[in-house]
């Protein structure tokens, strides 16, 4: 949203000059998204849910499903171990499960036709941040693919600004291949060209690799970008599978709306402001993890 165009433009200029170029041809698209702070959007969603009596239980790990297979399927329980290792059964009127990976054991009981993707990715993050400019470039070569993403975090009264370097591909592997290394080459010469050496690598650098987990419907109508739900009227589950561009804006109040039809809720609260108390607030802090770049940065300045 910000007017960034020309800084934009300087630094497609010092890319095509570093190839010794003329200025290249290409359209600058302005695009209506803008940056969100997700670890205070999540931390809020976790403290409303906490206010309004909701437990929650991480480091759950589901052994086995009981379904009573007789009429349309339902899940009568289901036995999980806790983080400590106790055994627990659980019942429920309704039970919502965000499938991600350790799930595809589970895909064919419940009858979901979809199947199990992984993708590997290098990202390298750069502090103090490179430009103040939010922009990716995009080629009908692969090569030239570039993204440059600002990240603004507070901790306590300490402030970070940094950049997120990527280059828009992704590396399929079937399976993973964990002795394989993903390559930051491209992406810091790519940036080496943007910002020049020496802005670059005054900065503090440090690189992780992504894996990203994706279950990909085996149903046409079903092959969305950002989200699919599968449930049956007559079940008592949900099951909400992310897509490539899934954040809580586009999951969560489809799968809300499904789950009222399940449960055939009514909703007749009066809507109002959601205002935490400091004890919610710092429960819900328990909950939530910090971004992995800032792990890195955090732990490089306690190191120092």
């Amino acid at each position: 949203m910000r007017h960034s165009t020309a800084t934009i433009n300087n630094l497609c200029r010092q890319f095509d000059k570093s190839y010794g170029l003329e200025n290249s041809n290409y359209e600058i698209i302005k695009t209506l998204d803008s940056s969100m702070n997700t670890h205070s959007i999540i931390r809020t969603l976790v403290a409303s849910a906490l206010s309004q009596g909701v437990t929650f239980e991480t480091g759950v790990i589901i052994d086995k499903l009981f379904i009573d297979r007789y009429g349309p399927l339902q899940i009568k329980s289901l036995l999980c171990r806790t983080e400590k290792g106790f055994a627990k059964r659980l019942k429920a009127k309704l039970f919502v499960f965000a499938v991600g990976k350790g799930f595809e054991p589970f895909l064919s009981e419940l009858q979901i036709r979809a199947k199990l993707k992984r993708s590997r990715s290098a990202m390298v993050v750069a502090e103090p941040a490179l430009t103040d400019t939010n922009f990716v470039r995009m080629s009908t070569k692969r090569k030239f693919h570039f993204n440059h993403f600002v990240h603004n975090w507070e901790r306590g009264e300490e402030k970070f600004v940094y950049s997120m370097l990527a280059d828009s591909s992704y590396t399929n592997d079937e399976p993973i291949n964990q002795e394989e290394e993903v390559d930051i080459e491209a992406i810091l010469e790519s940036a080496e060209r943007y910002f020049g050496k020496d802005q670059l690598y005054s900065r503090k650098l440090f690189s992780y690799e992504c894996v990203k987990t994706e279950f990909i419907s085996q149903e046409e109508q079903k092959r969305r970008y950002s989200y699919w739900i599968e449930s049956n009227p007559q079940s008592n589950y949900l099951c909400v599978l992310p897509g490539k561009f899934s954040f809580f804006p586009t999951v969560a109040f489809p799968a809300y709306q499904r789950i009222k039809t399940l449960i055939d809720f009514d909703e007749c609260v009066e809507k109002s402001t959601f205002i935490p108390d400091i004890k919610v607030m710092q429960e819900a802090n328990k909950l939530i993890a910090d971004s992995y770049p800032m792990k890195i940065i955090a732990e490089a300045r306690n190191f120092q």
